[in-house]
């Protein structure tokens, strides 16, 4: 798109966040949204979380590494395979300690939809401002390539599902739409943000657990560009969870997003 057609598409997603939110306020005063108490996560906790995730990624890349794709810059099937068994295997264990260590259930922790639509409401008003906030910062780094002579690099799972097969792009779908956003969110706003927030207020936790999420997606990438671009998806994340107390709108948030990037790297890849 041409930079007018950036800018009108910003003021558009602007104006529908507005929109979206004021009608989500006004649902809101009349009935409020209960605010969960924080779980009580501990620093045992937090490794243990951590740990096993690590553990587990070292299993499951041994376990598939014979079938991994060795050239640099490509990730096969075996690779998103023992990703996606990791992450399961993680929240598993998550689960088992949320219930034997603290008799608590998936519910208690915020994974509870009973107000499912008032959620949606509020992730799709999140979404539109994301995207305003986006547009703007895109075009800035756009600018910086063109400075430096570099051409933008697609961040590897878009890139995957662009250039891999249609046994590996279904694969990196089911990843990134339906395993890797319920397994972040269980981690970062279900697990680290009220772990932090126990030892410091609440809104730095939030922002602190966004930048760590936005680190961890291609920090390589050129300028810091991906995890700059991925930080207003994660504060907003974070509002979410913080303003609900529950995990349905940051999931369906996180759901949304992902389902839009996937959508427009399969329209480019049917181009192509």
């Amino acid at each position: 798109m041409h930079a007018y057609e950036n800018i009108l598409f910003a003021t558009v997603a602007a104006a529908v966040a507005l929109l979206l939110a004021s009608v989500w306020r006004r649902l809101d005063r009349r009935s409020p949204s209960r605010t969960e108490p924080f779980v009580p996560w501990g620093g045992f906790d937090v490794l243990v979380a951590i740990g096993s995730c690590l553990v587990l990624m070292l299993i499951a890349g041994f376990a598939f590494s014979p079938w991994y794709k060795h050239s640099p810059g490509k990730v096969g099937w075996a690779e998103n395979v023992a990703t996606a068994v990791a992450f399961a295997g993680t929240l598993v264990i998550i689960f088992a300690l949320v219930r034997y260590r603290y008799g608590l259930w998936a519910r208690d922790v915020g994974v509870v939809f009973s107000r499912w639509g008032r959620d949606l409401l509020l992730a799709a008003s999140l979404l539109a401002a994301v995207h305003a906030v986006r547009v703007p910062m895109g075009l800035a780094f756009v600018k910086l390539h063109e400075m430096a002579g570099k051409k933008i690099e697609m961040q590897e799972l878009l890139k995957a599902v662009q250039s891999g097969s249609t046994a590996e792009m279904a694969i990196i779908v089911f990843l990134a739409v339906a395993l890797a956003p319920v397994y972040e969110e269980v981690i970062f706003r279900g697990f680290l943000q009220p772990a932090l927030g126990r030892v410091m207020n609440p809104w730095g936790a939030l922002l602190i657990v966004a930048a760590a999420f936005s680190c961890l997606h291609s920090p390589t990438s050129r300028f810091f560009m991906v995890p700059t671009l991925i930080f207003p998806l994660a504060v907003a994340l974070g509002y979410a969870y913080r303003r609900t107390g529950r995990l349905a709108a940051p999931l369906m948030l996180h759901l949304m997003n992902n389902i839009l990037a996937v959508a427009v790297s399969c329209a480019q890849r049917s181009q192509g």
